[in-house]
């Protein structure tokens, strides 16, 4: 059955018919091992001239020969073209087969041998996984426009050119999370009005509805707010329970991951205060030692009292660890780059570059003999497919083997 739908969906792609779910299905689905006859067989089929001929209509071969003559260097003899063609299919939905062509000039047909399989990493898109107050989870990615999403307590969310708007609060005070895995990223709107974008590999978790005398949220990760004013009701974000950002109504970017060397959170407009979190009281028993789950900044006797914050201006980033160190003058358009669809690299280390590629490219990095001491500089949409970023390595010098998600750096 699943080999059915396997090949139902590489027909499909054929016919241009394939809608957003099935092409991350087909996607899935043709980098794994058990698919490798069917794929074989499918390019067989799109290879040999007469099938090609004959089974598919010429609309199909005109996306086909447009697609090759966008991205492939001319070809003399039309069976390598059609050879090259098959490998085009498998490179446009994110994977491909390496094949070597040789031929006798004039007599003998052209030979092609699979020598490895060889699968591109497309770049990241939008997409996140919701999960409910219940523990159920929703993945939005398959989600269309115009889909109301309903929620526990009342609430209820609706999906908006592919961001997630809540629409109403409910009646009882329930939890929500968004995660974006690594190669996804995502926007969404709160309850309040407020808008947050999720870069890759992060996490927001907030309530349905805000109650009280705040508004808290909590998130690791990287993310951009845009705050809802209500001068009433601060919003506050709680980051990696290190650290927390208060504000009235304001534009700025937190980058909290776990792999850099600190959280940053940098002011585009508006004024903020920034806090650090003291680490929670633990209480320790004979064999093992368990933190308190009360929330950051709660009344509870096991939260501490907390440092004074500092208030930034426009401009200014503050860089958290155990202490708090303003930056005047942050470059914005570096912070706010990953927000508008674009990698700016300024005077980077190599492994700080090769961070951010993990969690957008959805790839392991290793460094076979340490990390190349060299700075990397230069622009790039997120839609550069990772082999473009990867002829760039060449060109400057950087030795490489991409094995699957395995990138390894070479001495």
């Amino acid at each position: 059955m699943e080999q059915e739908t396997f090949r139902k969906l590489l027909d499909k792609y054929l016919t241009g018919d394939l809608n957003t779910a099935e092409k991350a299905m087909l996607s899935s689905m043709i980098a794994q091992p058990e698919h490798k006859a069917a794929l074989e067989g499918f390019v067989q089929q799109v290879m040999t001239a007469s099938t090609y001929e004959e089974a598919y209509p010429p609309d199909i071969k005109e996306r086909l020969d447009v697609f090759l003559n966008a991205r492939m260097h001319p070809v003399r003899m039309r069976a390598q073209r059609i050879w090259w063609a098959a490998a085009s299919i498998i490179l446009f939905i994110g994977a491909t087969v390496a094949i070597i062509v040789s031929s006798d000039r004039q007599s003998s047909p052209p030979v092609a041998t699979v020598v490895q399989q060889y699968m591109d990493r497309a770049p990241g898109r939008n997409g996140a996984i919701l999960t409910l107050a219940d523990g159920s989870e929703v993945l939005l990615d398959s989600v269309a426009s115009g889909t109301v999403v309903s929620l526990q307590g009342g609430a209820a969310a609706k999906i908006v050119n592919g961001a997630l708007l809540y629409e109403s609060n409910g009646n009882e005070l329930m939890y929500n999370k968004i995660t974006t895995p690594k190669g996804r990223q995502f926007h969404l709107t709160l309850p309040d009005g407020t808008g947050v974008w999720l870069n890759s590999a992060s996490t927001i978790r907030y309530p349905t509805v805000f109650l009280g005398n705040e508004r808290r949220v909590e998130m690791a990760g990287e993310g951009y707010f845009e705050v809802a004013k209500n001068k009433k009701m601060p919003f506050r974000v709680n980051i990696n329970s290190r650290a927390e950002v208060e504000v009235l109504g304001t534009h700025f970017n937190i980058n909290a991951y776990e792999n850099e060397e600190n959280i940053t959170a940098t002011l585009i407009e508006g004024s903020v205060e920034v806090k650090v979190l003291p680490a929670p009281r633990s209480v320790t028993g004979s064999s093992s030692k368990v933190a308190s789950s009360e929330p950051p900044g709660s009344n509870s006797p096991v939260a501490q009292k907390r440092q004074p914050g500092i208030v930034l201006k426009p401009g200014q980033q503050a860089q958290i660890s155990d202490a708090v160190r303003v930056i005047n003058d942050a470059n914005i358009d570096n912070v706010t780059a990953w927000k508008t669809g674009f990698f700016i690299f300024t005077d980077l280390t190599f492994d700080q570059v090769m961070r951010q590629l993990e969690r957008w490219y959805d790839i392991e990095v290793v460094f076979e003999k340490g990390i190349p001491e060299r700075q990397i500089r230069g622009e790039m949409t997120r839609n550069t497919p990772l082999t473009s970023v990867l002829k760039y390595f060449e060109k400057i010098g950087i030795r490489y083997r991409l094995e699957g998600r395995k990138l390894t750096i070479l001495p």
